[in-house]
């Protein structure tokens, strides 16, 4: 105002011969400042109510400038959701959709997409599980893979079967169609695996002793450090290995180690879990090797639908404080002059910070999340908790779209739970080979206590001659009880015995000792069936029943080869 004071002052000056232009410049002045103070009351008090004004809540937004409902028909995404995500794949070479894990109907709507993307170049699939199932699942049949090894797929949901058995069905790329990034869940089959494949026989004996002591230890082999074992089967293996053996080895020793510091909660100077630290690195190294390998198979870029867990998909820092692979991902599509397309993907429920109103009536709406961006912070939503509230922020930002189902369910897992169930109960069969000797050795302590009893108050001669041939047995079943506590004792860890606890696999001569005295089954077998007639017919038929465990403990330890693995 007073720039505006000085500018007229000095135009009057110039013009002192015109009294009229002077008069003319000094009533626009004050016009000017008059109007200036007219108008300024109202301006304080527009910036007051901008100030003041409460935050919008999220069903105050207009949701009409950036939903888009989805529908889904013949197994294919429709309607105006699925033109959106058309149109911006075709601009991308890797859809990403960020799940919750286990909501009914999300891995249909996965798989939809992925009949119509096809059509674009979208041929591989990513998921959240160890690289040597993937393989197994992308190179036999999915039937055949789950049947064989159905503990070893992530999430037994039924939508993730037939997720996995429709790309299986449209597949027609080259190389592995299913690339898994994620540690082993397990790794009973792996070493189930390995007992097949070893080059030699010693080191198939030892993954198979491996793969007992992982049954004994109701899977937990990973999560507990069993490192020495795994070194010690490396070092039996021996440098000559193929491919899918060195695959399982590395994908063992590496999960371990994440399972580790996991439940260990260990975490490095920033308090961050090192667990999640290591395992989202795996996962981005998994997928540069699945992707170079790609690359070399044609001359077009591969593209890829990722579907894992919303930490591992969003841009930035994921919320365990790690920087996630979908950023990784984004930055490798730019450096190939492309994009990336994430998603989050969710079920929603009522007490959600999205408003039920953004459905109006349907099923599945899309969100594109780039409007919402510009006031994100502000927004609030009544009927949510401010974990809710910060989760919708976060979608926002870190996602350039949000999938909503309405009133989604939990998944089924029927089918996968059959296939496990069979495994189980072909794992019962087996072990329950070593339950019958054991039952019938302990059997004997009954009858052999009372007799000792009853002899007590007997004369010397009868003691003499009832016990003489009651004594080898007696020696022969109480030390193949003991030896077999010992090496189950050893498997399990429970006591050390010894044994240096750098390696589970030290040498140990319990088994040989054991295999000695059941091989000495049969000769008093034949003995006993040529007894005087004072042994009992009942007498007789438990001794029997006695040698055919120790017979039957012979064969089984050389099956599941307990010996050798502890030596």
């Amino acid at each position: 105002m007073h720039a505006r004071s000085r500018t007229s002052a000095t135009e009057v000056g110039k013009d002192t011969h015109t009294s009229q232009s002077s008069r003319t410049s000094m009533l626009r002045m004050w016009a000017l400042v008059t109007l200036f103070f007219v108008q300024l009351p109202g301006t304080v008090r527009c910036a007051d109510e901008v100030l003041t004004a409460p935050s919008p809540r999220a069903a105050d937004i207009d949701w009409t400038r950036c939903v888009y409902p989805l529908i889904i028909e013949d197994n294919r995404i429709n309607g105006p959701g699925a033109d959106w995500i058309q149109g911006r794949a075709a601009e991308c070479q890797f859809l990403l959709f960020g799940e919750q894990h286990g909501v009914a109907g999300l891995p249909d709507v996965v798989g939809a997409t992925y009949r119509v993307v096809q059509p674009q170049g979208y041929q591989y699939l990513v998921t959240e599980r160890g690289p040597w199932i993937s393989r197994r699942l992308s190179r036999d049949s999915v039937d055949t893979t789950l049947q064989r090894f159905p503990h070893a797929v992530a999430f037994d949901y039924d939508g993730e079967v037939r997720l996995l058995k429709l790309v299986e069905s449209q597949f027609a790329g080259r190389g592995d169609a299913f690339w898994g990034v994620d540690q082993s869940l397990t790794a009973i089959h792996g070493l189930q695996r390995l007992a097949e494949i070893l080059p030699s026989h010693n080191s198939r004996r030892a993954a198979q002793g491996l793969f007992l002591k992982d049954a004994l230890q109701g899977g937990r082999f990973l999560s507990r450090d069993n490192s020495a074992d795994l070194e010690t089967l490396r070092t039996l293996a021996g440098a000559d290995l193929d491919d899918e053996a060195i695959l399982i080895l590395d994908a063992l020793a590496k999960s371990q180690t994440i399972f580790v510091a996991y439940h260990n909660n260990e975490r490095d100077e920033r308090r961050i879990g090192v667990s999640d630290i290591v395992r989202e690195q795996y996962m981005i190294d998994q997928f540069d090797d699945y992707l170079q390998a790609a690359n070399t198979q044609g001359s077009d870029p591969p593209k890829a639908i990722v579907k894992m867990g919303g930490a591992h998909i969003m841009e930035g820092t994921g919320p365990n404080g790690v920087r996630t692979l979908g950023d990784h991902i984004q930055q490798v599509a730019e450096s190939q002059g492309s994009d990336a397309l994430h998603i989050a993907i969710r079920g929603y429920a009522d007490d959600s910070a999205w408003p039920g109103d953004v459905f109006q009536g349907r099923t599945m709406v899309v969100i594109d999340t780039h409007p919402l961006r510009e006031n994100v912070d502000e927004i609030t939503a009544d009927a949510a908790t401010d974990a809710a509230v910060a989760g919708i922020r976060r979608d926002i930002l870190q996602y350039d779209a949000v999938l909503l189902i309405d009133q989604a369910g939990r998944d089924t897992s029927r089918e996968l739970k059959g296939f496990e169930n069979a495994f189980r109960r072909g794992m019962l069969q087996q072990v329950g080979l070593i339950v019958l000797p054991l039952l019938i050795i302990f059997s004997l302590v009954i009858p052999v206590g009372r007799r000792l009893w009853s002899l007590t108050r007997s004369s010397q001669a009868t003691q003499q001659r009832v016990l003489t041939p009651f004594a080898p047995w007696t020696v022969i079943s109480l030390l193949s009880v003991v030896i077999l506590s010992v090496i189950v004792l050893q498997i399990l860890r429970i006591r050390d015995w010894s044994v240096p606890k750098s390696s589970a696999l030290a040498q140990n001569p319990a088994m040989t000792v054991l295999e000695l005295l059941c091989l000495m089954a049969p000769i008093f077998l034949c003995m006993m069936m040529n007894r005087r007639s004072w042994w009992s017919r009942a007498a007789r038929l438990h001794f029997v029943l006695v040698s055919l465990g120790l017979m039957a403990m012979s064969l089984f330890s050389h099956w599941w080869n307990l010996g050798r693995m502890l030596g």
